[in-house]
């Protein structure tokens, strides 16, 4: 449905613009989970639920019938509505999440915790709650991750 699309699309470009930003910094974003963040996002009023005119500007103007303005979502069913293209995982300290050089098909946002970011030439960073990593390896044409995630 274009409520959804609208939703996907919001949600991805408002987790990619926190991703290695000052955002992380803010205290309070610590106390929310990543969806609860984007739904607070869309939810300025503080009604508890969003609409789709609480979904950015992505389809103004657009009066199609497929769009129920008046279809509202709750935190849990916005976050199930994304669930099926997005999962939550948990993973032990250490573990390896790719290697440089491996062929990408997904990309991670940090809910929490920390990850080191290395490559073969030396590079090293720590990345944690709100950024991202793996992007790269959807978005060049070879597919290749560019750095080990650990």
């Amino acid at each position: 449905r274009r409520f959804r699309t609208r939703i996907e699309k919001e949600v991805f470009q408002h987790l990619v613009s926190w991703s290695n930003n000052d955002c992380r910094l803010d205290p309070s974003a610590h106390r929310m989970t990543l969806m609860e963040r984007v739904f607070t996002s869309f939810d300025k009023d503080k009604k508890g639920f969003i609409t789709v005119n609480d979904v950015g500007d992505s389809g103004a103007g657009d009066t199609n019938s497929d769009d129920d303005s008046s279809e509202s979502l709750s935190l849990s069913v916005f976050s199930n509505l994304l669930g099926e293209n997005m999962r939550s995982k948990f993973f032990p300290k250490n573990h390896v999440l790719y290697h440089e050089g491996d062929i990408g098909s997904s990309m991670f946002f940090i809910n929490s915790g920390k990850v080191e970011v290395t490559t073969k030439d030396g590079f090293r960073a720590e990345l944690g709650q709100g950024d991202s990593v793996g992007e790269g390896g959807l978005l060049n044409p070879d597919k290749k991750r560019s750095a080990t995630i650990r």
